[in-house]
Protein backbone atom coordinates (compact mmCIF):
# COMPACT_ATOMS: atom_id res chain seq x y z
CA UNK A 1 0.00 0.00 0.00
CA UNK A 2 1.41 3.38 -1.04
CA UNK A 3 1.51 6.50 1.08
CA UNK A 4 -1.30 7.93 -1.07
CA UNK A 5 -3.49 4.87 -0.43
CA UNK A 6 -2.85 5.16 3.31
CA UNK A 7 -3.83 8.82 3.26
CA UNK A 8 -7.02 8.16 1.27
CA UNK A 9 -8.13 5.27 3.49
CA UNK A 10 -7.27 7.29 6.58
CA UNK A 11 -9.44 10.16 5.40
CA UNK A 12 -12.31 7.79 4.54
CA UNK A 13 -12.08 6.20 7.99
CA UNK A 14 -12.04 9.64 9.63
CA UNK A 15 -15.15 10.80 7.78
CA UNK A 16 -16.94 7.50 8.51
CA UNK A 17 -16.26 7.91 12.23
CA UNK A 18 -17.31 11.58 12.05
CA UNK A 19 -20.61 10.70 10.35
CA UNK A 20 -21.27 7.96 12.92
CA UNK A 21 -20.63 10.39 15.78
CA UNK A 22 -22.95 12.99 14.20
CA UNK A 23 -25.69 10.37 13.79
CA UNK A 24 -25.24 9.21 17.38
CA UNK A 25 -25.38 12.78 18.67
CA UNK A 26 -28.47 13.56 16.58
CA UNK A 27 -30.29 10.49 17.92
CA UNK A 28 -29.29 11.42 21.46
CA UNK A 29 -30.67 14.95 21.04
CA UNK A 30 -33.88 13.61 19.50
CA UNK A 31 -34.40 11.21 22.40
CA UNK A 32 -33.81 14.01 24.87
CA UNK A 33 -36.38 16.17 23.08
CA UNK A 34 -38.83 13.24 23.13
CA UNK A 35 -38.47 12.90 26.91
CA UNK A 36 -38.89 16.63 27.42
CA UNK A 37 -41.94 16.83 25.18
CA UNK A 38 -43.54 13.91 27.02
CA UNK A 39 -42.97 15.62 30.37
CA UNK A 40 -43.78 19.21 29.34
CA UNK A 41 -46.63 20.83 31.26
CA UNK A 42 -48.89 23.75 30.39
CA UNK A 43 -46.87 25.82 32.88
CA UNK A 44 -43.71 25.08 30.88
CA UNK A 45 -45.46 26.16 27.70
CA UNK A 46 -46.80 29.34 29.31
CA UNK A 47 -43.32 30.22 30.51
CA UNK A 48 -41.71 29.51 27.13
CA UNK A 49 -44.23 31.58 25.16
CA UNK A 50 -45.16 34.14 27.83
CA UNK A 51 -44.51 37.11 25.54
CA UNK A 52 -47.22 35.93 23.15
CA UNK A 53 -49.88 34.09 25.17
CA UNK A 54 -50.28 36.39 28.16
CA UNK A 55 -54.01 37.11 28.42
CA UNK A 56 -54.80 35.11 25.27
CA UNK A 57 -56.59 31.88 24.55
CA UNK A 58 -54.21 29.27 23.17
CA UNK A 59 -53.55 25.68 22.13
CA UNK A 60 -50.23 23.95 21.59
CA UNK A 61 -48.72 20.89 19.95
CA UNK A 62 -45.85 18.63 21.01
CA UNK A 63 -44.31 15.97 18.79
CA UNK A 64 -43.61 12.36 19.74
CA UNK A 65 -42.09 9.49 17.76
CA UNK A 66 -39.70 11.52 15.62
CA UNK A 67 -37.30 8.54 15.48
CA UNK A 68 -39.95 6.31 13.95
CA UNK A 69 -39.56 5.61 10.25
CA UNK A 70 -43.29 5.07 9.68
CA UNK A 71 -45.37 7.43 11.81
CA UNK A 72 -45.09 10.14 14.44
CA UNK A 73 -47.65 11.64 16.79
CA UNK A 74 -48.76 15.23 17.34
CA UNK A 75 -50.18 15.79 20.82
CA UNK A 76 -52.54 18.78 20.72
CA UNK A 77 -53.38 20.40 24.07
CA UNK A 78 -55.75 23.19 25.10
CA UNK A 79 -55.00 26.22 27.29
CA UNK A 80 -55.56 24.14 30.44
CA UNK A 81 -53.03 21.54 29.34
CA UNK A 82 -55.72 18.94 28.63
CA UNK A 83 -55.04 16.66 25.67
CA UNK A 84 -57.45 17.53 22.86
CA UNK A 85 -56.28 14.87 20.43
CA UNK A 86 -53.36 12.74 19.28
CA UNK A 87 -52.86 13.01 15.54
CA UNK A 88 -50.99 10.17 13.86
CA UNK A 89 -48.98 11.38 10.88
CA UNK A 90 -47.78 8.94 8.23
CA UNK A 91 -44.34 9.46 6.69
CA UNK A 92 -45.76 7.84 3.56
CA UNK A 93 -49.47 8.56 2.94
CA UNK A 94 -51.65 5.48 3.36
CA UNK A 95 -54.09 5.49 0.41
CA UNK A 96 -53.78 9.28 0.34
CA UNK A 97 -54.34 9.68 4.10
CA UNK A 98 -51.71 11.92 5.67
CA UNK A 99 -53.05 12.06 9.23
CA UNK A 100 -55.78 10.65 11.43
CA UNK A 101 -57.12 11.95 14.73
CA UNK A 102 -60.16 11.63 16.97
CA UNK A 103 -61.87 14.69 18.46
CA UNK A 104 -65.00 14.74 20.61
CA UNK A 105 -65.84 11.15 19.68
CA UNK A 106 -65.44 11.59 15.91
CA UNK A 107 -62.56 10.25 13.84
CA UNK A 108 -61.08 12.45 11.12
CA UNK A 109 -58.71 11.97 8.20
CA UNK A 110 -56.48 14.53 6.50
CA UNK A 111 -56.09 13.41 2.89
CA UNK A 112 -54.43 14.64 -0.27
CA UNK A 113 -56.31 15.41 -3.47
CA UNK A 114 -53.87 13.66 -5.75
CA UNK A 115 -50.09 13.46 -6.01
CA UNK A 116 -49.67 17.03 -7.28
CA UNK A 117 -52.60 18.55 -5.39
CA UNK A 118 -51.89 21.41 -2.98
CA UNK A 119 -55.20 21.11 -1.14
CA UNK A 120 -55.57 18.82 1.88
CA UNK A 121 -59.06 17.59 2.73
CA UNK A 122 -60.35 17.07 6.27
CA UNK A 123 -63.15 14.49 6.31
CA UNK A 124 -65.02 12.43 8.87
CA UNK A 125 -63.65 8.92 8.57
CA UNK A 126 -66.97 7.12 9.07
CA UNK A 127 -69.15 9.18 6.71
CA UNK A 128 -66.38 10.46 4.38
CA UNK A 129 -68.05 13.87 4.61
CA UNK A 130 -65.62 16.72 3.89
CA UNK A 131 -65.81 19.35 6.62
CA UNK A 132 -62.79 21.55 5.83
CA UNK A 133 -59.85 21.86 3.47
CA UNK A 134 -56.48 23.59 3.49
CA UNK A 135 -54.64 25.07 0.53
CA UNK A 136 -50.87 25.34 0.93
CA UNK A 137 -49.07 28.14 -0.85
CA UNK A 138 -45.53 29.43 -0.47
CA UNK A 139 -46.16 32.06 2.23
CA UNK A 140 -49.66 31.27 3.43
CA UNK A 141 -52.04 28.43 4.17
CA UNK A 142 -55.76 29.05 3.58
CA UNK A 143 -58.49 27.09 5.36
CA UNK A 144 -61.88 26.69 3.66
CA UNK A 145 -65.33 25.39 4.52
CA UNK A 146 -65.66 21.92 3.00
CA UNK A 147 -64.23 21.86 -0.56
CA UNK A 148 -65.52 25.32 -1.38
CA UNK A 149 -63.78 28.68 -1.78
CA UNK A 150 -65.53 29.96 1.35
CA UNK A 151 -62.48 31.14 3.31
CA UNK A 152 -62.69 30.52 7.05
CA UNK A 153 -59.27 31.84 8.04
CA UNK A 154 -55.69 31.80 6.83
CA UNK A 155 -52.16 31.71 8.21
CA UNK A 156 -49.64 34.19 6.83
CA UNK A 157 -46.38 32.30 7.24
CA UNK A 158 -43.61 34.27 8.90
CA UNK A 159 -40.14 34.50 7.42
CA UNK A 160 -36.95 33.37 9.15
CA UNK A 161 -36.69 36.91 10.56
CA UNK A 162 -40.20 36.92 12.05
CA UNK A 163 -41.07 35.71 15.54
CA UNK A 164 -44.41 34.27 14.52
CA UNK A 165 -46.90 33.54 11.76
CA UNK A 166 -50.14 35.51 11.73
CA UNK A 167 -53.63 33.99 11.79
CA UNK A 168 -56.10 36.16 9.84
CA UNK A 169 -59.88 36.11 9.59
CA UNK A 170 -61.53 38.55 7.18
CA UNK A 171 -58.14 40.25 6.82
CA UNK A 172 -57.97 40.92 10.58
CA UNK A 173 -55.39 39.35 12.90
CA UNK A 174 -57.06 36.98 15.35
CA UNK A 175 -54.03 35.05 16.51
CA UNK A 176 -50.43 34.00 16.11
CA UNK A 177 -48.55 30.78 15.55
CA UNK A 178 -45.39 30.85 17.65
CA UNK A 179 -42.43 28.49 18.03
CA UNK A 180 -41.13 28.68 21.60
CA UNK A 181 -38.04 27.04 23.06
CA UNK A 182 -38.18 24.52 25.86
CA UNK A 183 -34.90 23.32 27.36
CA UNK A 184 -34.15 20.69 24.70
CA UNK A 185 -37.00 21.00 22.21
CA UNK A 186 -39.58 23.36 20.77
CA UNK A 187 -43.29 23.78 21.25
CA UNK A 188 -45.63 25.30 18.67
CA UNK A 189 -48.27 27.53 20.24
CA UNK A 190 -51.44 28.86 18.61
CA UNK A 191 -52.49 32.03 20.43
CA UNK A 192 -55.92 33.56 19.86
CA UNK A 193 -57.40 36.89 20.87
CA UNK A 194 -60.73 35.15 21.58
CA UNK A 195 -62.81 32.08 20.75
CA UNK A 196 -62.71 32.74 16.99
CA UNK A 197 -61.76 29.19 16.05
CA UNK A 198 -63.57 26.00 17.02
CA UNK A 199 -61.79 23.03 18.57
CA UNK A 200 -61.82 21.25 15.21
CA UNK A 201 -60.41 24.27 13.40
CA UNK A 202 -57.62 24.57 15.96
CA UNK A 203 -56.70 20.91 15.64
CA UNK A 204 -56.75 21.00 11.84
CA UNK A 205 -54.58 24.12 11.80
CA UNK A 206 -52.00 22.61 14.16
CA UNK A 207 -52.02 19.30 12.27
CA UNK A 208 -51.34 21.04 8.96
CA UNK A 209 -48.67 23.31 10.51
CA UNK A 210 -47.39 20.99 13.24
CA UNK A 211 -44.02 22.22 14.55
CA UNK A 212 -43.52 21.15 18.14
CA UNK A 213 -40.24 19.38 17.45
Amino acid sequence: MTATDTTVFGLLAFFAVLMALMAWWGIRLARRAERENAAATVHDVRAAAARHISGRDFAYVLLQGRLSAGTFTLNVHDANGALMTQATTHAVPMQGVLQTFTLDGRRYQCSTEGIMGRRVILREADTQQVVMSALHESLRVQFFRERSDDLLFEVKVGTVFAEYSTVLQQAQEIGRLVDANLAASRVRVLTLSGAELSRLERCFLLCRMPGGG
